[in-house]
């Protein structure tokens, strides 16, 4: 039987209107149904490519909101495949999702405009809320990011001290952060 999900699965829809879309560029095949699976659930409208030259022409054919972009596909290897899609469509958020460990790579591509990275290891749960962070308009650094040197756009908004502390952040952006926490919408927090 079919899982059924509310969002759309836009690979499988030729006419979709002004809804939001969100382009997951994923090699692994399990992974991108996985991860096209886990954001119908959250009612959100995907189209899955499996390397970048199919990225290119889904981006093309659909005009995604936001692109979920594996940095370790065969024909677009690391941060050479981000600089392209960020200068091919510079409008539109590009978010990293990494497998890697590699923080180094994770800070560079923030630095050249990355809306956020999720890492593969999210749940189901954190991926949709770290993309409802970013279709908000804010920007998603995992905690394995955080308090890291080398963040240049905004990176003091990022960066906690050596102790892990929040105490550089407002007295509001910990509000803010303590409703994020409990799950919290941006729209709720914001009313």
């Amino acid at each position: 039987s079919t899982l059924q999900a509310p969002g759309l699965d836009l690979d499988a829809v030729q006419q979709l209107g002004d809804q939001r879309v969100i382009l997951v560029v994923e090699d692994d095949p399990d992974t991108l149904n996985l991860l096209k699976l886990t954001l119908r659930r959250a009612g959100m409208n995907v189209v899955g490519a499996m390397d970048g030259k199919q990225a290119i022409r889904k981006w093309m054919e659909v005009g995604p909101n936001l692109v979920l972009l594996d940095l370790d596909l065969q024909d677009m290897r690391g941060l050479d495949g981000f600089k392209l899609v960020r200068q091919t469509f510079p409008l539109v958020p590009v978010v990293v999702l990494s497998g890697t460990r590699d923080v180094i790579s994770l800070r560079v591509a923030l630095d050249l405009g990355a809306a956020g990275v999720i890492p593969k290891e999210y749940c189901a749960a954190a991926i949709t809320k770290a993309l409802e962070f970013i279709l908000a308009g804010e920007r998603h650094v995992p905690a394995k990011l955080l308090g890291t040197p080398g963040l240049n756009e905004d990176s003091a908004a990022y960066q906690a001290d050596a102790s892990g502390s929040l105490t550089h952040l407002t007295a509001h952006e910990r509000r803010v952060l303590a409703e994020l926490a409990k799950g919290t919408t941006n729209q709720e927090i914001g009313a």
